[in-house]
């Protein structure tokens, strides 16, 4: 698990900091302003409906990854110089409540709109079908053969599934095996090599609290030690700071943020494993569905649609919004 998180943690600092993830989301960012200004373009209150439109995509929740409120003008800024965070929270936002509801209402505008705005019409063509077809807008994201269908996104297997395909219950199976008392084992200071024992990781020994490390992205501190502090460490955790709006925003909130849910992506991964129903989708050989992998497609598929590229650099943006904006695992 620590290597994993120091894993994690260094990548997504270098994916947030890198040049071409700031690149792609201002890219996308001017092409949400491009759809409104195509959009609007024949109206007498042009900058009134723009304004309106932006300031309905703005998030106004202060425990949520990217806010900054409902100002269109802060949402304005944010789409053309905020930081990573800021900008694919309001770009997502902008495809899955402003994009998808244009293409549910069957209007043929859209197109001119999209394509005015350079977006790629093929892709929102393929989501366009699922979304009249189920009346579901999330669907919009399902465009690729490989991804989930609109029925695993929201469903779990179940393990009388499972148990149908082995036609007899796997004895390491969660359900079956009872959990042991969780009891911190006494590790001692040197531990003799041998054939019939494995090597053991020993624990790192207590520290004062004056002599504990801070909480750096990308190095060794993460121990079990401080692993509990890395929320304390700022909302990041990584050593990255908040957008300047995003942290404005929650500065001036007239309630109390709600407390961040943002955890090491390492530590959801490693519950996750432990959930059962991840054990049944495994088995029935279906895709890994967890909340985080959904987001990290709609992510993805959110600049494919905008026409921004190239897919890479989209990854790079993906992964700097889950590992760091939203302390995910990928």
């Amino acid at each position: 698990e620590m290597a994993a998180i120091r894993f994690e943690t260094g990548l997504g600092s270098l994916a947030y900091n890198h040049s071409k993830t700031k690149q792609v989301c201002k890219k996308a960012g001017a092409k949400v302003l491009a759809y409104f200004d195509a959009k609007y373009a024949q109206s007498l209150s042009k900058t009134q409906e723009i304004d309106e439109a932006l300031s309905s995509m703005g998030i106004a929740d202060p425990g949520w990854s990217g806010a900054v409120g409902k100002s269109a003008r802060l949402v304005r800024e944010v789409l053309t110089k905020g930081s990573v965070n800021e900008q694919v929270a309001h770009i997502e936002t902008f495809v899955k409540d402003i994009l998808a509801l244009d293409v549910m209402e069957n209007d043929s505008s859209w197109r001119d709109y999209a394509r005015t705005a350079g977006y790629d019409l093929d892709q929102l063509e393929q989501g366009y079908r699922n979304v009249a077809f189920t009346g579901d807008r999330y669907l919009l994201f399902d465009t690729s053969e490989d991804s989930p269908t609109g029925m695993q996104w929201h469903t779990r297997a179940k393990v009388e599934d499972v148990r149908k395909k082995t036609k007899k219950p796997d004895r390491f199976h969660p359900s079956t095996v009872k959990a042991p008392p969780v009891v911190a084992p006494k590790v001692p200071e040197t531990v003799e090599d041998s054939v019939d024992s494995p090597k053991l990781e020993l624990a790192p020994k207590p520290v004062p609290k004056k002599k504990k490390e801070e909480v750096k992205g990308g190095d060794d501190s993460i121990t079990t030690r401080n692993l509990d502090r890395i929320e304390q460490s700022g909302p990041l955790g990584l050593g990255i700071e908040l957008g300047t709006h995003e942290k404005a925003f929650q500065q001036r909130s007239t309630k109390d943020p709600k407390k961040l849910a943002w955890v090491e992506g390492a530590r959801v991964f490693a519950l996750n494993e432990l959930d059962s129903w991840v054990y049944a989708q495994r088995q029935l050989s279906l895709p890994l569905v967890a909340g985080t992998s959904s987001t990290a497609a709609r992510i993805m598929q959110s600049f494919r649609f905008l026409g921004v590229g190239p897919a890479d650099d989209a990854r790079l943006a993906a992964i700097a919004a889950m590992l760091v904006g939203r302390h995910h695992s990928l």
